[in-house]
């Protein structure tokens, strides 16, 4: 057991901005906090996570099952242990209509949402603590726990959902899709299988083997080589130019994907406004509303008794809820694909390390669609939400 961690009490930067005396109050006290020691609450396995995994619902401070999302899970880790990919899984409960949760805001399922329960060890049951930690400096800020504090496991704090066999299973699985064990065997190779794509002739590039390298060729190229000028690239170069790639997008791709997003929303919304299914929701929220203004002036000239104005105004709002439930539906089924693409593009780019030592296959599976060999010396990337972006290819010299 670690000793001396302490839960720390913080004062968020939003509020230092709307109540500044207390603020400064804070700040002046931040180092006299009284500190509360989590010995105690991980002896009785009482520290309980601010906000439950899907699959649960904080009940007395206890994580308890919610059978209907946990079927869902349990399907998840089947269908991944079956070879079936994240992205594709996502797509079979969007669309299913399977809400990922029906009280936020965001209801369609992401690949980043897939990931996090494959990973999340409190499906067997367990919890690592202090997976994230408070700055030291004012205003505190949230940030990723990567041994900068110590943390703490502890098996059996709930109920489980998965056995632990599935789920060692399913990390073993994410191991090797990811090229970390046995790369040279398959996983490697198998990254750039029918993703690499000729810009001259349209050719696939298939995989070639020799004395002990690994190359990609132009099919068209190795027919007849005065058809196609793109000659042969060695997988090592296209591992090379996604790492250069992967850095670029980390720390200068978030503005570019955080305009594309906020240009489709304004493309999406001036569409649905001329949607029949939102023209007539619409309409009966206006009258609903119209209903609810006549019903309180009503109340307020004495012309309901009190009884009857709340059940009536109550049973108004759930009808007003709804209806702004079934548009928010509408509009989030008719959101385009290309947002939830780029929305998992952002996802995978947050989660990932700020660079890359060495080629990792499965970012590169959930970021890119495809690579166009342009020439001998250009690459470019296509992303999964069809953004194209190139890369010089740097051949080592003899």
């Amino acid at each position: 057991m670690v000793q001396g961690a302490f839960t720390r009490c913080t004062f968020s930067a939003r509020c230092s901005k709307r109540f500044p005396l207390l603020a400064k109050i804070a700040l002046h006290f931040s180092s006299t906090l009284i500190l509360i020691p989590r010995e105690s609450c991980i002896q009785d396995k009482t520290f309980v996570t601010c906000k439950e995994p899907y699959g649960y619902r904080l009940v007395d401070r206890r994580l308890c099952i919610v059978e209907s999302e946990a079927i869902i899970v349990r399907m998840i880790y089947e269908k991944y242990l079956a070879g079936i990919s994240m992205e594709f899984i996502r797509d079979q409960l969007n669309v299913a209509n399977i809400p990922f949760r029906e009280n936020e805001k965001q209801h369609r399922w992401t690949r980043k949402a897939i990931s996090y329960i494959l990973a999340n060890e409190k499906y067997i049951g367990d919890s690592l603590w202090q997976k994230t930690y408070s700055g030291d400096t004012f205003p505190y800020k949230q940030r990723k726990n990567k041994g900068e504090k110590e943390q703490y496991y502890v098996e059996n704090t709930h109920q489980a959902i998965v056995e632990k066999s599935v789920w060692h299973a399913v990390a073993e699985l994410r191991m090797q899709r990811a090229g970390e064990k046995h790369p040279e065997d398959y996983y490697a190779p198998s990254a750039f299988r029918k993703k690499v794509l000729c810009g001259c002739c349209s050719s696939m590039f298939r995989l070639r083997q020799n004395r002990g390298c690994t190359y990609w060729s132009c099919r068209q190229h190795d027919i007849d080589r005065n058809s196609c000028p793109n000659s042969q690239i060695p997988e090592t170069v296209m591992q090379e130019a996604f790492c250069r790639l992967y850095y670029k997008l980390k720390h200068h791709g978030s503005p570019i994907f955080t305009q594309m997003l906020s240009n489709l929303q304004k493309i999406r919304y001036s569409r649905m406004l001329w949607s029949e299914d939102v023209i007539s929701i619409n309409k009966k929220i206006s009258d609903t509303l119209s209903q609810v203004q006549f019903l309180t002036q009503l109340q307020q000239a004495g012309g309901v008794d009190p009884d009857t104005f709340i059940s009536s105004n109550n049973k108004l709002s759930e009808q007003l809820r709804r209806l702004k439930q079934e548009k928010a539906r509408l509009l989030d089924t008719d959101s385009d694909d290309l947002a939830d693409r780029t929305r998992d593009l952002m996802d995978a780019l947050e989660d990932g390390p700020d660079f890359l030592d060495s080629f990792d296959a499965e970012l590169f599976d959930a970021l890119v669609e495809k690579i166009i060999v342009d020439s001998n010396e250009r690459l470019r990337f296509r992303l999964k939400n069809g953004l194209e972006l190139t890369e010089q290819i740097e051949r080592t010299r003899r």
